[in-house]
């Protein structure tokens, strides 16, 4: 998972497309950007020694997983089971950053790290980057999100958070709202950016 984690996703071919329709696009990969300044027409960077003027950066600064952090989670961070609470690889796999993401039940809901502490916790489902080590790349990749989302649904649904076998109209109206937002994810993947 490390090595997973440590890597880039390749953006969609659409992306690609898109940007490389323009005649002044251009991708520098194994380039870091060694300066930033503010110019007249937009920003100029230093990369790898030269001088490159842009109109704008949009910039990925990186992350960290930490319940601690967020002020909705900070008050139940301790009772959070985390994957080096449930697991300990060998020695040479070791990765302390991975170790403190949280530990999923199979419908991603928090679980506790001493079971009987924070019952509330099944009530939390993480559809995020911080549900990697337990489901892969599914609530951080677009790519994933075709398959990620209708499972992630189709959990919540068996388990009641989402509609209820009382209302078998509801469940079905959670169905179709949920083959909605899977259409609009699909169509927004695909759409054309027109300029």
């Amino acid at each position: 998972m490390s090595q997973v984690l440590g890597r880039r996703e390749g953006f969609p071919q659409p992306t690609w497309d898109r940007c490389a329709r323009w005649p002044s696009f251009s991708l520098h990969t194994g380039s870091p950007i060694e300066n930033a300044r503010s110019s007249g027409a937009g920003v100029e960077l230093t990369i790898a020694g030269n001088p490159v003027q842009v109109d704008f950066v949009i910039s990925g600064t990186g992350m960290d997983i930490d319940p601690a952090h967020r002020p909705e989670l900070a008050a139940i961070a301790p009772h959070i089971a985390a994957w080096a609470d449930r697991y300990t690889p060998p020695a040479e796999f070791r990765d302390d950053r991975l170790g403190r993401y949280p530990y999923l039940a199979p419908d991603y809901s928090l679980t506790e790290r001493v079971p009987g502490t924070a019952p509330e916790l099944v009530d939390i489902h993480v559809f995020s980057i911080a549900s990697t080590m337990s489901f892969g790349p599914s609530g951080s990749s677009i790519n994933a999100m075709t398959s990620a989302v209708p499972k992630l649904v189709r959990l919540l649904l068996g388990s009641g958070v989402v509609g209820s076998s009382h209302n078998q109209a509801g469940d079905q109206g959670a169905e179709q709202g949920f083959a909605a937002s899977v259409r609009i994810v699909h169509e927004l993947e695909e759409a054309e950016v027109k300029r």
